[in-house]
């Protein structure tokens, strides 16, 4: 009797434990299952594979950085772990720049030359208003009518407004041109432009090719007028001198042309630089 209940016992134990066993297995290998598909080893890790699938809403993690990229729903992943790293569908632009780098490829920023105003126009902004003068050549009609307006006298009036002048000439075999600054006494201080800015600043200003034209700015570089065809001095004028800007300089200003025409040097041309305070290097 000792010997059958010694064995009822044993087999009772050896069923139980047997059942612990299988239940303990079953649960690893549902972890085993999850780890999988969440792109873990069995020890946590990350599993060294590459793989090309469709990702649904995927995220892409970093140790470097701490960000996280998502996938869109429905695109090709491609995902792979080098060196410890993960890297996903998207490239971060840190990861770009070290791989144009290997192969001795640096993408390079937006030259400041090639942006914004050309470099001419920058020296007259917040300090000047600027008369651009654009014609076909020196023997247009329309140029040679608004050259015969801007006389000799009136230079102490296009001073006191802060007003110099660049001159284009944009046919092909013609191009060229002047600026034009004017000092404090009203002498105009006359040097060739550069053709190679005439294409940046035809296309900067709105100009047409062919075409005589004239476009006034403000010292912000900003259009104030545009004129097709010449135009009396006093239409220009009335628009500087409605801006507020403009009455704060004539309080500033108060007998300035008077000053500037004493000095006996209106409208004579020099060839030379404008510095400063109105001075002039030739």
């Amino acid at each position: 009797m000792r010997g059958a209940l010694i064995l009822t016992l044993s087999l009772v134990y050896l069923l139980t434990w047997t059942g612990e066993a299988d239940e303990q297995t079953q649960v690893k290998k549902a972890q085993l299952r999850r780890r999988a598909r969440q792109g873990l080893g069995p020890n946590g890790g990350l599993a060294r594979r590459m793989h090309l699938g469709v990702g649904s809403a995927l995220s892409v993690h970093s140790p470097t950085k701490e960000e996280d990229v998502q996938a869109d729903e429905g695109a090709p992943v491609y995902t792979r772990t080098v060196q410890g790293r993960r890297a996903g569908g998207v490239t971060s632009r840190r990861g770009v720049m070290q791989d144009e780098a290997a192969r001795g490829r640096v993408p390079r920023g937006p030259s400041r030359q090639s942006s914004g105003s050309p470099n001419l126009l920058a020296t007259f902004a917040g300090k000047n208003r600027v008369l651009v003068i654009s014609a076909p050549h020196e023997s247009e009609g329309y140029y040679r009518m608004m050259m015969s307006l801007l006389k000799s006298d009136v230079y102490c009036e296009l001073a006191e407004r802060h007003v110099h002048q660049v001159v284009i000439f944009h046919q092909e075999g013609e191009m060229g041109g002047k600026v034009r600054r004017i000092t404090k006494e009203g002498k105009v201080m006359e040097e060739p432009l550069d053709t190679a800015l005439i294409p940046r600043l035809m296309s900067f200003l709105k100009l047409e090719k062919g075409k005589f034209g004239m476009v006034l700015l403000k010292k912000t570089l900003q259009v104030e007028e545009r004129y097709p065809y010449p135009v009396r001095l006093e239409a220009m004028y009335e628009a500087i001198d409605q801006a507020p800007a403009r009455r704060n300089e004539k309080l500033r200003q108060k007998g300035f042309v008077q000053k500037c025409k004493a000095a006996g040097v209106e409208g004579e041309v020099e060839e030379g630089t404008l510095t400063g305070e109105g001075h002039a290097h030739r």
